[in-house]
């Protein structure tokens, strides 16, 4: 479910929808986004072969790195010349590619008209998203 279908799923709850500004909405599923971020928070896994990569586009922050044998692998974050960032592992003979990084999504920064909302997240975020819609 993108943001905008879950804002237009909430809005279906209010009879009348006192209100109808988009941007005013917009900003409401914004703040309801960086609660949920702030406070809870989604975990997103990926793999990678290589010890060094452009860091996801979808990142807030760095969780943890580990290797294909789940030993701990320290990773930090990097800025090239040119301002990109990127992640790379400080790996040694003893860890084993692929290397599996866990990172914190970016809820707040979140396309509203394509981003794909966690499953898990859903309920919950349209059910705050009503109590700010119902205090405006």
């Amino acid at each position: 479910m993108t943001p905008n279908a879950l804002i237009d799923e909430v809005k279906t709850r209010f009879l009348p929808l006192l209100v109808t500004d988009p941007n005013r909405l917009d900003n409401l599923l914004r703040q309801a986004l960086r609660t949920y971020q702030d406070r809870a928070g989604v975990l997103r896994n990926i793999d990678r072969e290589t010890a060094e990569f452009d860091r996801p586009t979808d990142a807030l922050e760095l969780v943890t790195a580990s290797d294909a044998n789940g030993n701990y692998v320290e990773c930090k974050e990097f800025r090239r010349d040119d301002g990109s960032v990127y992640w790379r592992m400080l790996t040694d003979c003893r860890h084993v590619a692929p290397f599996r990084i866990c990172y914190l999504l970016h809820l707040a920064e979140l396309d509203l008209m394509v981003g794909e909302l966690p499953r898990g997240i859903v309920s919950l975020l349209g059910d705050y998203l009503e109590c700010l819609i119902d205090i405006e």
